[in-house]
C-alpha cells in the first residue's frame, strides 16, 4: 500500500473538493501492477491534507524500477447551497 499526502495551500478557508485518478506510466493498472485509483477528495472548512491510498501488486518477481503518475484536477470550492442535501 502506498500513500500520497495531498496538501491544500493558498488557505483553508471553505470546503474545498480535488478530483484525482491514477495514471498508467510503464508500470500498469488494473491489478497487474497497482490497483487503478480515482475519486474525489473534500477538504472540510480549515483542513489543509488529505490522504490517497494506492494498493501496490508485489508479484515477487524481480523488475525494473516502474513509475505511474497521479492525476490531481482542479480544486473546486463548494458553495453551502449545493452542499444542502449531502450528509
Amino acid at each position: 500500500m502506498m500513500e500520497v499526502k495531498v496538501v491544500r495551500t493558498s488557505g483553508a478557508r471553505g470546503v474545498v473538493v480535488v478530483p484525482y485518478r491514477t495514471i498508467e506510466g510503464t508500470a500498469k493498472g488494473g491489478g497487474e501492477d497497482f490497483e487503478d485509483t480515482h475519486g474525489v477528495l473534500e477538504f472540510q472548512n480549515d483542513e489543509i491534507s488529505k490522504a490517497i491510498q494506492i494498493n501496490i501488486i508485489d508479484d515477487e518477481e524481480y523488475e525494473k524500477n516502474k513509475n505511474f503518475f497521479m492525476e490531481i484536477g482542479e480544486p473546486l470550492l463548494v458553495e453551502m447551497s449545493e452542499r444542502k442535501g449531502r450528509p
